[in-house]
Formats: C-alpha cells, structure tokens, sequence
C-alpha cells in the first residue's frame, strides 16, 4: 500500500512539473508570437523626431570617414547660407487623406520648375536643405515636406513610402493650384527615395524626372536584411507577424506596394544613386532596382567610399555634376514628350 502511495505521489509530482513547463512553453510562445513583434514594430515604425542618434566609436578609417565629411558638410553649409541670402521661406500646411496636419517648407524662385526633396527615415526636412540650395541655385523653386510622423508632421507611426507617397502625390496637386507649378523633379534620400519610386503608381504628368538617392526595393527587404545584420534573426515568422500588427495598427503591409514595383511603372527620366560603402541598404538593392526598372531614360551613379545618404556629401563633385547633367537631358526629353504628345504622335 505504501509502495502504490510513493509511486502515485511521484506521478503527481512529475505532472505537475510538465504542467509547469508546459505553461512556461506556452508563455515564450506567445511572447514569440505577439509581444516580440509588436516590440520590433514598435522600435521601427514609431515617430521620428530627426534627432541625430549618438556615433558608436570606430576604428581609425571611419574616424577619417567622419573628419572628411564633416569638413565638406561645414563648408555645404556656407554655400547654403549663400544661396539662400534672398530666398523667402514660407510654411505650408495640408490634411492628408487620413486626417493628419503635415506641414512643408516652400522657397519661391523665378524660374519656371519646381525640385520637391522628400527626407529619410526618421529624418528631417533640415537634412535636405544642402541638396536644395543646389537647386535654389540652378533656379529651381524648391519644397521641402516633413513627410508623416516626422519633425513638423502629425503622426505616430512611419508610413515607410508605402504612405508617403500618396502624401507627396497630395502636395504635388496643392502646389500645381497655388504656386502654378509645371515642371517638376521628385529627389528623395532613403526611405524618401522610396516615397518618389512608389509616386510612379500614379505619376502626375507634371513630374519630368525622378532622382532616387539610397532607396530600398521593398519595406520588406529592408526590414528582412536589418534584422539578420543587427540581431540575427530570420525573417520568418517574426518579420511576417510584424507585417500584420503594421497592416492593423498603421494600415499597410510589406509587400504589396514597394519600389521594385514601382519602377517597372516609371517612363520619366530616374536617376539612381547609391554609395558603394552602404550597409544600411546594401548596393545590390540599387543595382536590382536599375535592372527592374523599365523607363527608357534611367542612369545608374555609384559613389565610392560613401555611406548610407552621404553620396551628395562624400561625392560632392561627381554628385552634383551628374544630376545637372541629368535634369539638362531629362528636361530636354520632358519637352520632346510633350511636344509629341500635342501633336498626337504617342
């Protein structure tokens, strides 16, 4: 009897611990399966504020890397204050579809075209200002958004471009109406040159030509590549559970509108840009990019040495040479466009 009471306690006792584990089990689970994604959803997606984020310490060539460029961007920003001496800033405001308060910056010039310079990821309009006295000085008018859930904007979730766009597209027809805007460029950096690339989907015929800077091939790729660089994790399922808490909480998935698309759409001039020492998004999404793409009229400019967004910085000459260059032609074919579309031969 008391061998049958030993051995029925020792059951108990075994059950109870599979019980126990079985709940802990269950507990990582779900942390797994819900908790760990909408933490990383969170981290990537919640509002920017342009805050530049503290440089981790670095072996002696990315010392120089950073001397070097930080010695160009001083001198950028006295050739900005130059330019700009006489140009007036005015703070336009819209309501995108969604109710937001988004916010831009326009500088009048008396030339007849118009550059809008759409910031990176958890950038600011500030970050474009050197690009845009470039083309304050080749006599562009220049507009410069806070894109959705950045600096001056409304918004607590990252639209990644698969958002934006439809902003940009909004201000484009807000401009056209009251600044009489005609000839247009679209120049985005970072998530902001995927934001021009998406804006193919339903271009306005006012827009001449697409200049993309650093952009990626999907918010899928990118997030896909990020999280095996940073943390070394697979994509599935943890990026696909994300993809769903996204789709709920900020209305839109990875997959299903993304640049690689987008370009297959483009019949404008683009120019891609990237920076063969990126390894925020790595160079052969530009390259996938240029081989998708299907406009007749499409340029490829890799920079040397320059990292993630710094091709107008380390590669100043080359950078700024080629994109006159490129607006010229572009500008050229806009006009022979329009001139065969009047005359009804396309």
């Amino acid at each position: 009897m008391y061998f049958c009471s030993y051995w029925l306690s020792v059951l108990s006792a075994e059950n109870e611990l599979n019980y126990n584990l079985a709940m802990i089990a269950l507990v990582l689970i779900l942390l797994i399966l819900f908790l760990i994604p909408l933490f990383f959803m969170l981290f990537a997606l919640l509002k920017g504020n342009g805050k530049k984020r503290k440089k981790k310490k670095c072996g002696p060539d990315e010392d120089e890397y950073r001397k070097r460029r930080r010695k160009i961007k001083i001198e950028s920003r006295k050739e900005r204050k130059e330019r700009f001496k006489n140009a007036e800033e005015e703070l336009l405001e819209m309501k995108n579809s969604d109710g937001l308060l988004l916010r831009g910056r326009y500088y009048g010039n008396d030339g007849k075209y118009l550059a809008i310079l759409i910031h990176g990821y958890r950038g600011s309009w500030k970050d474009m200002l050197d690009v845009g006295a470039w083309y304050y000085k080749m006599g562009f008018s220049i507009f410069i958004p806070s894109l959705r859930a950045h600096s001056e904007s409304e918004g607590k979730l990252i639209g990644m471009g698969v958002l934006d766009y439809t902003d940009i597209l909004s201000w484009i027809s807000l401009l056209i109406n009251m600044k009489g805007e005609k000839q247009i460029c679209i120049h985005g950096l970072s998530m902001g040159a995927a934001t021009a690339m998406m804006c193919a989907y339903d271009l306005p015929r006012e827009v001449f030509a697409i200049v993309e800077d650093s952009g990626f091939t999907s918010v899928y790729d990118i997030f896909r590549y990020q999280l095996k660089k940073k943390f070394h994790l697979p994509a599935f399922p943890l990026l696909n559970i994300v993809e769903i808490y996204s789709k709920v909480l900020a209305g839109y998935d990875f997959k299903s509108k993304s640049p690689i698309v987008a370009v297959e759409n483009i019949s404008v001039p683009i120019l891609f840009i990237h920076g063969k020492g990126d390894t925020f998004v790595p160079l052969e999404m530009a390259e996938k990019l240029f081989s998708s793409c299907l406009s007749n009229n499409k340029e490829l400019l890799l920079i040397d040495e320059a990292h993630h967004a710094d091709c107008s910085i380390i590669g100043k000459e080359t950078y700024f040479q080629n994109l006159e260059n490129f607006l010229r032609i572009s500008e050229y074919k806009y006009h022979k466009l329009e001139k065969d579309t009047r005359n009804g031969e396309n």
